[in-house]
């Protein structure tokens, strides 16, 4: 067998994460493709699937796998699965439905807050004086413009929702 250092590292070990080494190409009798790869570090060996690039850590498990691509399914077998695949899209759409509905709460939540933190700063604005809350709990106090105070225009803005 030929080892390709052009190919060394091209996948990882899952057992040490070591990087790996091409050793061949191979043929099963069907005639589909994989790659043999040999861990450099603990000597594992890897199969590649040649048709779909999955890894997998043996022979057997290999030669399983192939069979999805050259397996033909009963209608019954075909539905089964066609079920289980929607099932599965279904609890991912609640699941992201849930999602989306936190989202929508917090943003109303922010919305709330964030109207409440600026009528707090139209109405000292009123006065004369701007109060700017900072992280920490903290507040700022800036002196507004001289055409900014008493300016009926920020009392319209204030009374605004």
């Amino acid at each position: 067998m030929k080892s390709h250092s052009a190919d060394y590292g091209a996948i990882k070990c899952p057992k040490c994460g070591g990087g790996t080494s091409l050793v061949g190409e191979k043929r099963t009798r069907s005639g589909l493709s994989y790659k043999l790869y040999l861990c450099s570090e603990c000597s594992i060996q890897l199969f590649e699937c040649g048709h779909c690039g999955r890894v997998l850590k043996s022979l057997h498990s290999l030669y399983a796998h192939l069979r999805v691509h050259t397996r033909r399914y009963t209608n019954e077998e075909f539905n089964r699965i066609i079920m289980h695949e929607i099932e599965r899209i279904n609890l991912k759409l609640e699941e992201l439905s849930r999602e989306l509905r936190d989202l929508k709460e917090y943003m109303d939540v922010m919305r709330t807050t964030i109207a409440d933190t600026i009528k707090g700063i139209l109405s000292d604005a009123s006065v004369g004086v701007l109060r700017v809350p900072e992280y920490g709990d903290k507040e700022k106090v800036l002196e507004l413009p001289s055409f900014a105070k008493n300016n009926p225009w920020l009392e319209v803005l204030r009374r605004r929702r």
